[in-house]
């Protein structure tokens, strides 16, 4: 594997990783909301509303940040 796929491969993970990370997030509130309440249906809803709000907040957080040299290197790469 070259450098160059190597860097593009990072860029075409990225968006799989916001997407893990809100669900890790979403299956910990789920735990938590059917330890306390014992409600199977009140935590498919809040573990949904916390997976669609982290989602949008670690994909807002990621459009905010500058991209790296590497980056924007792969995004070169992408679109040739």
């Amino acid at each position: 594997m070259t450098a160059d796929e190597k860097k593009s491969t990072r860029a075409l993970v990225r968006p799989f990783e916001i997407v893990g990370f809100a669900a890790v997030l979403a299956v910990f509130v789920g735990l938590i909301v059917i330890y306390v309440t014992r409600n199977v249906q009140l935590m498919a809803i809040f573990a949904g509303a916390a997976f669609i709000a982290a989602l949008m907040i670690f994909s807002l957080l990621a459009l905010s940040l500058k991209p790296s040299k590497e980056d924007q290197q792969a995004r070169e790469s992408l679109s040739k």
